[in-house]
């Protein structure tokens, strides 16, 4: 009866240090998982930020420059008149 009783509690044992195990992996990968994703987060918005930065230039005054043909707007003397853009 006594050697019964050792090995069920053996068995327990290894039982219960199989559960913890698992458990440990599972928080273990849980915890990968959230760091993972805020690690994302954060690369994500930094790059968001550079392209943003690189390629939204503010743009306060533009130099623009049309030439057209003199005989393009002419007048009744054959003059060029100037046009408004």
């Amino acid at each position: 009866m006594r050697h019964n009783r050792l090995n069920e509690l053996r068995g327990d044992g290894l039982v219960a240090r199989a559960t913890r195990s698992v458990n440990s992996a599972l928080f273990f990968i849980g915890a990968l998982t959230l760091a993972g994703c805020g690690a994302w987060q954060a690369t994500k918005d930094s790059t968001v930020s550079a392209a943003e930065w690189l390629f939204t230039t503010q743009v306060k005054s533009m130099n623009v420059e049309l030439n057209g043909r003199a005989a393009l707007n002419e007048n009744a003397t054959g003059q060029p008149l100037s046009t408004v853009v």
